[in-house]
């Protein structure tokens, strides 16, 4: 009967101790990871404002030589619009989580890719303002 005991405690203790070095271990990897985390997010106002402008082209003819320009403009300004709700959606749920808020959101990786977006958008830009320079 002791044998019983001393193998269940024993299994038992082993289990117990794995568990917490696991968790002592994946906190300390948390915290080396994220102490120097930027937790801004580099939020343009390139969406407003392109937004703005195109109001003035929204009457545009399927004819116009810029319509399809236009058109790409619209998706891409659709599309970084969509990534930031969905990044904000993601900090909103990291800021609310049981464990995660006490621990520094990274924004970096979602800053690049805010920042392709705004790449594309603006070379799209530049070309339906270009096309249009030319009519």
């Amino acid at each position: 009967m002791n044998l019983v005991y001393y193998v269940g405690g024993s299994a038992l203790t082993y289990y117990l101790s794995r568990n917490i070095a696991s968790k002592t271990t994946d906190a300390l990897i948390n915290y080396v990871m994220n102490f120097d985390a930027d937790d801004r997010l580099n939020d343009h106002h390139t969406v407003e404002s392109i937004s703005c402008m195109l109001k003035k082209y929204e009457n545009m003819r399927d004819t116009n030589p810029a319509y399809e320009s236009m058109l790409s403009v619209k998706q891409a300004l659709q599309d970084l619009s969509d990534t930031i709700h969905k990044i904000k959606l993601k900090i909103h749920v990291h800021n609310n989580g049981y464990f995660s808020r006490f621990r520094t959101y990274d924004a970096r990786k979602d800053n690049k890719k805010i920042q392709r977006k705004i790449d594309e958008l603006m070379y799209r830009l530049d070309v339906f303002t270009k096309i249009l320079k030319l009519k």
